[in-house]
């Protein structure tokens, strides 16, 4: 699979601030999960590359988080804001990978920001297979509509799986994306590699009378297989 060619580098620590009419954010119902974070914050020793997708314009990346060494995301879940109407929107919030070993054993769960608005999906994973991973990413996003207009940025999430050098023929693909915006430029791990560490692009609460828009995208790290 041919990797997209890449656009100009969005700088991480880009922020803008944008006012709006719409009424104060009101939180939707948020899913408790039992799920537990395991991640190597600090780094790994074998990363070999940056998926660089198309983001939003808003927010400020995060830390990157990454699953223990010798497990790669195999999964994903994303907590999404449903459309709400009158009142301000903030669609994607954040995405959690799941993370797991060659030999099947799961690792831990990764998010480098949980947001603060919405419910999370179930589950998308590549398989049963062991040596599965996800290797590509593409957002679909909003984009910026102009001063006291509702944004929402970041609205959906897709990835796709393979071992390195086949391609699974699906994309991976959470159910509850929301409905604003058009598909990104994508970006894709190099052969023998996948996807092993994510930083978010979260524009964090701009308080009462302003807009929010929660994430606005996500870099990832590659790690060899």
């Amino acid at each position: 699979m041919t990797t997209e060619a890449m656009s100009t580098m969005m700088s991480p620590t880009t922020s803008m601030t944008k006012i709006t009419t719409s009424a104060t954010t009101t939180a939707s119902t948020t899913t408790t999960t039992s799920e537990t974070s395991q991640s190597v914050v600090s780094g790994r020793n074998d990363i070999v590359s940056e998926l660089r997708p198309d983001v939003g314009e808003f927010g400020d990346f995060q830390d990157y988080e990454y699953c223990p060494e010798g497990s790669w995301a195999y999964g994903f879940r994303q907590r999404v804001e449903f459309f709400q109407f009158t009142r301000d929107d903030t669609a994607l919030n954040a995405i959690r990978l799941h993370c797991r070993k060659h030999d099947g054993t799961i690792t831990g769960n990764i998010s480098s920001f949980e947001g603060y608005w919405g419910s999370w999906s179930n589950s998308a994973y590549c398989g049963d297979v062991n040596g599965v991973y996800m290797f590509y990413a593409a957002f679909k996003i909003e984009d910026y509509r102009g001063p006291s207009i509702d944004d929402t940025s970041a609205n959906d999430f897709r990835s796709q799986c393979w071992n390195g050098t086949v391609v699974s023929n699906n994309a991976l693909h959470a159910s509850n994306g929301n409905m604003f915006g058009t598909w990104k430029r994508s970006d894709a791990c190099n052969k023998g590699s996948a996807i092993c560490g994510i930083s978010s692009k979260f524009d964090k609460p701009q308080g009462e009378g302003y807009d929010n828009t929660a994430m606005n995208g996500a870099f990832f790290k590659c790690c060899s297989l």
